[in-house]
């Protein structure tokens, strides 16, 4: 019979009137209990251990007024979380005769809590304990867990006054310091940060004997802190006095973050996060081969791990920086189709968690794999941290205790008694079992939570690297549609974006939307307000940018999509007008020339396509100005000039080698039929040997004259 099996028929005997052999000795009996409670305490199996002390004081095996049960059981009651309980036990007169009794007790009130994260209690009940009424290492620790707390309830002040009250000479000082240096990091003070950090980095390994990961940690943060401090360019006194002699233009004075970095063990907790510094230090230093070799070997590593997932973003952005375009886009796309899969992967664990669908999951996270338990997969951190791991493990304990009081309802046959015991037991189990629950639910979605959020930033991040890399690569590039799609999603996924990252995108999103034409509106149908609009309304906000080269171009185009020709028409005017020599020089007045004619300004369009027909080398718009320029001849009724320019077109055609193409042969057969009507409106026939007579295309004469004819045909016109 197992031991734990004999514990619970000891308690079941002895509550329904079973009794020991007289001969035992009412102190063995005593400090039987005492072993079995503590047992169960060392087990971590507090709800048994107090399970068992209740129903020994129940039936009388230890008096109620007694010292020494009245503390174990405070104890018991304050590690399992049951803090009022404790608290009544812990302020009892048995138990606070002496100020130092007080002190104790007030003291392991409070670890209790801070060991919960009560923070709020846990200070309250630290600030209870009298001026050197403890130990001094014991009051270092209070000050410790003190300081602790106040940060995490965001009161610098007072925890870096607790911080500092603890004397260099006690072990618990670097954890004291990195704490103040972390504190101070989270408040903006940069130097007292890296001052705090640095002195604890001086003394490693003389004084850090707890941890064995804390060397790691203190080199991978202090790395980081550095690296940020130098990325950021600030004007520290640790960047002024310690960097100097190492800054030059190609190494920005990385050294001893990379110092930091590379002594973090590369097997430790760590390891992937320093590896992920050394990258971003190497791309910042432009040693691009360097920082793609250690993003190569990162993104091999677990899927799940969000430093992994930062890595398989940076990697497509050194691809692009070393002119690797096509590598670049399929890392991008790779990237948003696997963080796109692993934020609706963290969406369906978040609903399964909020219904309880894995709450048999938690009793085994803690021996089952990433690849069977998807919580094991996704929250680590949960296994990392002594309280939730103790948590976990109170969980298992309460559904083993559930599930032996199962079997024994079922096998024991014995009296009503024991079967209202079992079943109050019972009772108690369920509702310890629903609150740890609850109490694990809430931890992991806060976990995961944050975690979706990481995922979703850098899904938009890839999203953007993506978009940006449109019109890069010609041939298996991004498209147009696909980078419109994900400049849209960034826009109303990202949780935050600069008033100048915003504008940029709503600009491309302009340019895409007049390229693709009424392809752009089944692209994002569900956007109340184009991309055209929103940047006209942007540039509304600043007119001084609207002055810009490229900005006048893409306002010009915008204006034209809205329909508002004359503002357009005033946009373009002003880019020839500051930028004559601009490369979107030629393609403005053209526009202008467009836009003059379908206002039906024929005189000042004519005159506008001159400008453009007096350079023909290297004009792509030399014989769509021509033909539209005989046009406004055309309706000013200047026939004859009109005629030259629409025969010239067809002379050019008719040499040219890409005159295949169908927009060249519909220009073609506009230009024939805009002949026929120039002669038409002429004098007929008549006009034709006029013209020809004057002229020199005269390989066209017998096509005019049959052209002339079908058209007087199809008029019925037969004299």
């Amino acid at each position: 019979m197992s031991r734990c099996r004999l514990l619970w028929l000891m308690v079941v005997l002895v509550a329904t009137g079973f009794s020991l052999p007289l001969a035992a000795k009412s102190e063995q009996l005593a400090d039987l209990l005492n072993r079995e409670l503590l047992y169960y305490q060392y087990k971590g199996d507090g709800f048994s251990a107090i399970s068992r002390y209740r129903a020994a004081l129940g039936h009388g095996e230890i008096a109620a007024g007694q010292e020494k049960w009245a503390a174990l059981a405070a104890q018991l009651y304050a590690s399992w979380g049951l803090f009022d309980e404790a608290k009544e036990l812990y302020t009892s007169p048995i138990l606070s005769r002496t100020p130092q009794q007080r002190a104790m007790n007030w003291f392991s009130l409070g670890k209790a809590y801070f060991d919960r994260q009560h923070y709020t209690e846990a200070v309250a009940a630290f600030e209870k304990v009298g001026l050197r009424q403890l130990p001094k290492e014991l009051e270092y620790e209070r000050l410790l867990m003190m300081g602790v707390a106040l940060y995490q309830l965001d009161n610098y002040a007072g925890a870096s006054s607790a911080l500092w009250s603890i004397h260099p000479t006690s072990k618990l000082y670097p954890f004291a310091r990195i704490n103040i240096g972390m504190g101070s990091i989270k408040i903006g003070s940069w130097p007292g940060g890296i001052s705090g950090l640095s002195s604890i980095k001086k003394r490693i390994g003389i004084d850090v004997e707890a941890d064995p990961q804390f060397a790691d940690r203190l080199n991978t943060v202090f790395g980081y802190i550095l690296l940020y401090e130098e990325y950021s360019g600030s004007n520290t006194a640790y960047g002024k006095v310690s960097m100097h002699g190492f800054t030059t233009p190609n190494k920005k004075g990385y050294r001893d973050a990379l110092e930091m970095l590379k002594a973090v063990s590369d097997k430790g907790l760590y390891a992937n996060k320093s590896l992920l510094g050394q990258a971003w230090i190497a791309i910042d230093t432009n040693e691009l081969e360097r920082a793609r070799e250690i993003l190569e070997g990162l993104v091999k590593k677990d899927p799940h791990d969000l430093v992994v997932q930062e890595a398989r973003l940076a990697l497509p952005y050194v691809l692009e920086r070393e002119g690797d375009v096509p590598r670049a886009i399929s890392r991008y796309r790779s990237a948003v189709s696997f963080l796109d899969n692993e934020r609706n992967r963290l969406d369906t664990l978040l609903q399964q968690l909020d219904s309880g669908e894995l709450d048999n999951s938690f009793l085994t996270m803690r021996r089952e794999s990433a690849a069977r338990n998807p919580l094991t997969a996704y929250l680590p951190e949960m296994l990392l941290a002594p309280l939730s791991h103790r948590l976990l493990g109170d969980f298992e304990d309460i559904n083993r205790l559930r599930l032996q009081l199962d079997e024994w309802k079922t096998r024991q046959a014995g009296s009503s008694s024991l079967q209202a015991e079992l079943s109050r037991q019972q009772v108690a189990l369920d509702d310890v079992y629903l609150r740890t629950v609850r109490l694990l639910r809430n931890q992991a979605g806060e976990l995961l939570t944050e975690r979706r959020s990481r995922i979703n930033h850098y899904l938009n991040q890839a999203r953007y690297g993506l978009a940006e890399l449109y019109g890069r690569q010609p041939r298996g590039g991004v498209e147009a549609k696909e980078a419109l799609l994900a400049y849209h999603a960034y826009l109303k996924e990202a949780p935050e974006v600069s008033a100048e990252v915003r504008k940029h995108i709503i600009g491309r999103i302009a340019d895409l939307e007049l390229e693709l034409g009424e392809e752009a509106a089944g692209i994002a149908p569900a956007e109340k307000v184009s991309g055209v609009a929103a940047y006209l309304a942007e540039l509304e906000k600043s007119p001084q940018e609207a002055n810009k080269e490229d900005v006048l171009y893409k306002l010009a185009r915008a204006y034209e999509q809205q329909g508002e020709t004359a503002k357009a028409l005033d946009a373009l005017q002003k880019l020839i007008r500051n930028y004559p020599d601009s490369n979107y020089a030629a393609e403005a007045r053209f526009r202008v020339a467009e836009g003059l004619f379908i206002e039906q300004n024929y005189q000042q369009a004519a005159a506008t396509y001159d400008g453009i027909l007096n350079s023909k080398k290297n004009n792509a718009y030399y014989y769509h100005a021509l033909y539209k320029r005989g046009w406004s001849l055309f309706r000013l009724g200047r026939y004859q000039q009109a005629l030259d320019d629409f025969f010239a077109v067809l002379e050019h055609y008719d040499s040219a080698a890409d005159f295949k193409g169908k927009a060249n042969q519909e220009l073609y057969a506009d230009a024939q039929r805009a002949i026929n009507m120039c002669f038409v409106n002429m004098n007929g026939p008549a006009s034709v040997s006029d013209f020809f007579a004057r002229n020199k295309h005269h390989r066209y004469i017998e096509t005019v004259y049959q052209s002339l004819a079908e058209y007087y045909l199809a008029q019925e016109r037969f004299s």
